[in-house]
């Protein structure tokens, strides 16, 4: 027998460790991304990551570190300004001038990746994709960017 008292009390666990992590660099699978969602299939909830072009999933039942506070700020920050650099999700927010060709290639980008995920006949989003890049507690801006050195 199902103990459904036992599920809520992870569901609201898995959520807090979302919203505790969310939009921040770790390391899960050896590999540095960031923690953009939790979705529930029919075996075990699942943390979503985003590697600057792709999802990857895992089940909570694996680890993730996040990097915030085990690393120097300095260090954490260049993570941040690489992946501001180079991930699709946000190469618009670099930009001088808008341009619109490239804005609504990120927001394809960003529905592409969500509709795939939505697409799975068992998955459910738990909560809303976090596309926002942590920085010290923010999500990272062009202003910030232009605070770092070169």
């Amino acid at each position: 027998m199902v103990d459904i008292n036992h599920i809520c009390r992870n569901e609201q666990s898995t959520l807090d460790t979302f919203e505790k992590y969310k939009g921040q660099l770790v390391i899960a699978d050896s590999i540095v991304k960031q923690f953009v969602g939790i979705a529930l299939d029919p075996n075990d909830y699942i943390y979503v990551f985003y590697n600057g072009r792709e999802f990857s999933y895992s089940t909570i039942l694996s680890k993730f570190v996040p990097l915030k506070g085990k690393i120097d700020d300095k260090d954490y920050n260049e993570y941040i300004r690489i992946a501001y650099l180079n991930w699709f999700s946000i190469i618009d927010q670099r930009l001088d001038e808008p341009n619109e060709d490239i804005t609504k290639g990120v927001k394809k980008h960003k529905i592409e990746l969500e509709q795939k995920l939505n697409g799975y006949k068992y998955t459910e989003l738990l909560a809303d994709i976090c596309w926002d890049l942590e920085y010290n507690g923010k999500g990272i801006s062009p202003e910030k960017e232009k605070q770092w050195p070169q």
